[in-house]
């Protein structure tokens, strides 16, 4: 029986094993479609910044067309002015065009502020396209790391399921029954080992006969508050 324990205690470490490569099979993908989720953000801000140069250039061109119409009024209401039959329309005149040049003068600070916000974000575009290219680089060598992980524990999974396999068969087919079920409704854990006279599955103490004999390894012993296999 003691051999059949030891088997048991092998069979144990072979699913925990297992269990273990599982669940970084599964938190792999997870990884990847972060890694991608920075490179699609990287590259979504590089798209912002390209459309507020568009929107600048637009606004540029705008200003332009409102300072080619300031100078048009100017220079018509200037042609008026000296033609003006009345002290009235003289003075109309005269504030039309100081009204005009003070719209060009505002039109010409607004265009030179745009000139410097284009400035600088034809600056950041070539900035952020750099950064992307390089994130792109970096974290495609991570996803390609991540993808090879994967492969390494895909092939882990298959060598540990081959060793399963030969265990089992070299297990009676009650007590492996036993360990199955029991593993299945225990969380994948059948076989826990007596820890400072507690049961290493649910932590509870156990009694001193208990414990002694499953130390003789003589016969399949369990916890009588969770019912997993106690071994010593």
């Amino acid at each position: 029986m003691k051999e059949t324990l030891l088997k048991l205690q092998g069979l144990q470490k072979i699913d925990n094993e297992i269990s273990q490569l599982l669940k970084e099979k599964e938190e792999i993908p997870k990884r990847i479609e972060y890694f991608n989720g920075l490179i699609k953000e990287a590259k979504e801000e590089l798209r912002r910044e390209k459309e507020n140069i568009v929107d600048l250039k637009k606004r540029y061109k705008e200003s332009e067309l409102d300072l080619s119409s300031c100078e048009e009024k100017i220079q018509k209401y200037s042609i008026q002015l000296y033609s003006a039959k009345t002290n009235e329309e003289y003075k109309a005149f005269l504030k039309e065009i100081e009204t005009q040049k003070r719209l060009k003068e505002e039109t010409e600070e607004r265009m030179l502020q745009i000139m410097e916000d284009m400035e600088n974000s034809e600056k950041a575009i070539k900035e952020k396209e750099m950064s992307v290219l390089e994130k792109e680089r970096e974290i495609n060598s991570k996803i390609e790391e991540e993808k090879s992980r994967l492969g390494k524990i895909l092939s882990d999974i298959k060598e540990k399921e081959v060793d399963r396999e030969t265990l089992t068969k070299t297990l009676e087919k009650n007590i492996l029954e036993i360990y199955e079920r029991i593993r299945k409704n225990k969380n994948g854990l059948a076989v826990v080992k007596i820890e400072k006279d507690r049961c290493g599955g649910c932590l509870n103490p156990l009694p001193t006969q208990l414990i002694l004999e499953v130390k003789k390894s003589e016969k399949i012993h369990f916890c009588e508050y969770c019912g997993r296999i106690l071994v010593w």
